[in-house]
């Protein structure tokens, strides 16, 4: 059986809307579309709001928008996000989320769906792979590995719970 995509044959994605415009990303990138919580904690940083619980676990809440634009939006009224699957440091961030303007919406397309957008001045972005049209509708396809070094980044130099707990349970041991 052959791991190549046969001539005509469609994928389905997402189209997830943001402030000002969308993401097309594969469905299979997306773990759940999920109602936002509450931050159990906030991070001060150009792109990431801070840390969200889903399932029993502390995860990364991240602005494309931020990315996209250099500056954070107006988070206040966000109701859906996207809990997304780590794909290139999966064991340091096996999930994220990404914040949603509202529900996405999944479309089964094919290569000659979609025509790569020349016209942009997100191309400097590096969280942005492209901007293509998708049945006149302009989309980013996100760089998911910028994304994803980002976040690492930005979480790696904020304290997190379980740094916090290792760091006293090695104090009270000296002790």
């Amino acid at each position: 059986m052959s791991n190549a995509v046969q001539a005509g044959a469609s994928l389905a994605n997402l189209i997830m809307p943001l402030k000002g415009g969308g993401l097309l990303v594969p469905n299979s990138c997306v773990t759940e579309v999920a109602s936002a919580g509450q931050l159990v904690s906030a991070l001060s940083s150009d792109c990431v709001v801070g840390l969200m619980r889903w399932r029993s676990k502390n995860i990364p809440l991240v602005s494309f928008e931020a990315l996209r634009d250099g500056v954070m939006p107006d988070t206040a009224s966000f109701r859906q996000v996207a809990v997304m699957s780590g794909l290139t440091a999966h064991e340091q961030l096996p999930h994220y989320a990404i914040i949603l303007a509202s529900v996405p919406h999944l479309l089964s397309l094919r290569e000659v769906d979609i025509q790569l957008d020349d016209n942009t001045d997100l191309a400097e972005r590096e969280a942005v792979y492209a901007q293509v049209l998708v049945h006149g509708q302009r989309l980013i396809v996100p760089n998911l590995d910028a994304v994803e070094a980002k976040i690492l980044h930005t979480i790696g130099e904020a304290p997190t719970e379980a740094a916090s707990e290792h760091t006293t349970e090695n104090n009270d041991s000296l002790s």
